[in-house]
């Protein structure tokens, strides 16, 4: 089991921007002195919702300002990217950081935000594909800032039905997902299944359980802890030297699931994580 923090950078009424991200930075810190492993950032547009816009330029800024904690994406929303500037601002982050960034990447939910950005809404699955191949790629055989970690940093996709999970294990991905008990099993059993001539190495899946009753989100918060499992077979409990994922339960009415991609200690209590083994 793994403890992470995620940043939304929400800004509650009578808080001031600068606020929301000195909050979140001071944030970062005091994950990594408290032993957390991982922090994640998000990306919206256009509102108070998440002031998280540019993602790689926080997680740029945290990484600036801790040693340890992994640093991940949860997610850049790839249609609204360029891929080939997407990758090279992905690659300076896992620089700056000495190769600690997961690689995080989603199709979006948001009509408004596509709309704020001039992007087609319609068109986002098709263009996300396109986007996620053309980073690996530009990782692999570009030119221009290359990632510290060889051949690059891991990489989790977001999936919301059975047809995503299970081209996010075609590819090797790794996944992250949010939902009911029902709802995560279904795609679990996809994403555990790819077809015979999927290639790489095992993917690995990890599902947020039933959401707690929604708590207000304290002024001035922009957190949200989450608690981290071993989500290939052996399970947590056995894990040895496999790696792990996590999922996020959020303080406050938001909430999400993320990867987590290295093995670390485990936090004395239990955590109500599913692994995607079931156990």
């Amino acid at each position: 089991m793994r403890i992470g923090l995620f940043l939304i950078l929400p800004q509650p009424p009578g808080t001031t921007q600068q606020h929301v991200f000195e909050a979140a930075l001071d944030d970062a810190l005091t994950a990594e002195r408290l032993g957390f492993d991982s922090v994640w950032v998000t990306e919206h547009h256009g509102s108070g919702y998440g002031l998280s816009a540019a993602p790689s330029v926080v997680a740029a800024a945290i990484a600036a300002r801790t040693t340890r904690v992994a640093i991940g994406y949860a997610v850049n929303v790839t249609p609204l990217h360029l891929p080939v500037r997407l990758a090279e601002e992905i690659a300076t982050v896992d620089q700056i950081s000495g190769g600690r960034v997961i690689a995080g990447f989603g199709p979006g939910y948001s009509p408004v935000e596509f709309q704020t950005m001039g992007a087609d809404f319609a068109t986002r699955h098709r263009a996300h594909h396109h986007a996620v191949g053309a980073v690996v790629d530009q990782w692999r055989t570009g030119g221009g800032v290359r990632p510290r970690q060889t051949p690059h940093p891991a990489i989790a996709v977001t999936a919301a039905g059975a047809e995503a999970a299970s081209w996010a294990a075609r590819h090797g991905y790794d996944l992250l997902t949010l939902g009911d008990e029902a709802h995560t099993a279904r795609l679990r059993h996809a994403y555990r299944r790819p077809p015979a001539s999927a290639s790489g190495p095992p993917p690995r899946a990890c599902a947020m359980p039933p959401a707690a009753p929604r708590r207000r989100t304290p002024a001035g918060a922009g957190r949200a802890a989450s608690a981290c499992c071993a989500a290939s077979a052996p399970c947590s409990r056995t894990r040895r030297a496999r790696r792990g994922r996590c999922a996020t339960r959020s303080a406050g009415p938001w909430r999400t699931a993320t990867g987590w991609w290295s093995s670390r200690r485990r936090p004395r209590r239990r955590s109500t994580t599913t692994c995607a083994n079931g156990r």
